[in-house]
């Protein structure tokens, strides 16, 4: 692909995504959307909503830097926008695989992509995902230590999630474990903790060694 191309459909797949985010945070906020059983600024107790916010945000950061590329003016975007996408990135995928391999079969796919969440759920993570593995620079990209920067977001919702059970002592109550991971004790919450840990670390590893395979290939 045309390296002009590309920061075309790049610039055009920032401005989609983040009138996307903004559309279906709107939706939620307003009537909480079908599977996310909260209204206004308490969608944010969601590590689904927190990861399509972060994702718009750092594609609006990365808007001008995206427009230097495509007139020339620089062949790489700086590492920390290119890692913070990556982390945006991370969170949707995880999010979108959830419902794929979870949610979906045990709760239904009409559920699970209706009205913001399909949004939320589909379309936001699978665009920052074409943007993360096609349309980035010249250059080589991350390391695989940036694997690491996967897990920054997951780490510290994960944090805050167990520590505001315990402090509530809401094992298993919708206003404080709204996700049920500490239903069963707080030993299978840590552990669910730590596993989706390993496997966000996997995964941001496989994306990055994905990228820079299909960064070879351009070049050729």
């Amino acid at each position: 692909m045309n390296a002009k191309v590309r920061h075309i459909l790049a610039l055009i797949l920032d401005v989609v995504t983040i009138i996307m985010v903004i559309v279906a945070s709107i939706m939620m906020s307003n009537y909480g959307g079908s599977a996310l059983a909260a209204r206004g600024i308490f969608i944010l107790r969601y590590f689904t909503v927190q990861s399509n916010i972060l994702l718009g945000a750092s594609l609006f950061i990365a808007l001008p830097f995206d427009a230097s590329l495509l007139l020339g003016k620089r062949n790489e975007s700086p590492l920390p926008v290119r890692v913070l996408n990556l982390v945006g990135t991370i969170g949707t995928t995880i999010t979108m695989l959830t419902v794929l391999f979870f949610l979906g079969p045990t709760m239904g796919y009409g559920l699970m992509f209706s009205e913001a969440n399909l949004f939320f759920h589909l379309l936001i993570p699978l665009a920052g995902l074409i943007r993360v593995i096609f349309l980035e620079g010249e250059g080589d990209g991350p390391k695989w230590q940036a694997s690491f920067f996967g897990l920054i977001h997951l780490f510290g919702y994960g944090l805050f999630y167990l520590f505001n059970v315990v402090i509530h002592n809401g094992y298993g109550q919708a206003d404080y474990d709204w996700y049920g991971f500490g239903a069963n004790g707080l030993g299978i919450g840590i552990l669910a903790f730590v596993l989706m840990l390993v496997g966000a670390f996997f995964l941001t590893w496989g994306l990055l060694m994905l990228q820079r395979k299909v960064r070879k290939l351009m070049i050729k």
